[in-house]
């Protein structure tokens, strides 16, 4: 039986993690500030990209979460809403899954909490805390995403955790 040219499986190796990775790519622009339609012109950017230039991919998740957020940089930048980023319209995390309307109302209110409390951290805390916290990328990993140092990230993490709990006891 002949072998597939290696140009199919890389395609086809791309397509199947971003199938599986898309929702949670998504959900991370969006926690970091994107507007839904920008985390889909992110990503649909960043799969062009992967697919146009064919890279070496170690660890496929983060890399396909990093060409998505710098698509995302480029495209903020470009756009100059860079400075509003900390600004008072990031959408729900997610929606409640309870079952009775008091507990729904209590989860949603919750929900509005963290939302305000995470826009009040610096961009570079927020990220490495929804990068960790919320799609459970490892400090690595997060690291190659950002560009920054493992230990930088950690501290990072370390010091969002720290002010989100003062910022939700208040």
């Amino acid at each position: 039986m002949p072998q597939p040219p290696a140009t199919t499986s890389f395609y086809a190796e791309v397509t199947r993690t971003f199938t599986e990775f898309a929702l949670p790519i998504r959900r991370s622009l969006i926690h970091l500030g994107a507007t839904p339609q920008e985390a889909e012109d992110a990503m649909h950017n960043a799969m062009v990209a992967i697919y146009d230039n064919r890279p070496q991919m170690e660890r496929p998740a983060a890399y396909m979460m990093k060409a998505a957020r710098n698509q995302w940089l480029t495209m903020l930048r470009s756009s100059s809403r860079l400075t509003e980023l900390n600004g008072e319209d990031v959408p729900m995390v997610a929606d409640c899954t309870t079952k009775t309307p008091e507990n729904q109302a209590l989860s949603h209110e919750y929900q509005h909490r963290v939302v305000r409390a995470l826009k009040r951290l610096p961009v570079a805390q927020r990220e490495a805390f929804v990068l960790r916290a919320d799609e459970r990328f490892s400090y690595g990993e997060i690291a190659e995403i950002t560009g920054r140092k493992e230990s930088t990230v950690r501290q990072q993490y370390k010091r969002a955790v720290a002010e989100l709990r003062k910022l939700l006891e208040e």
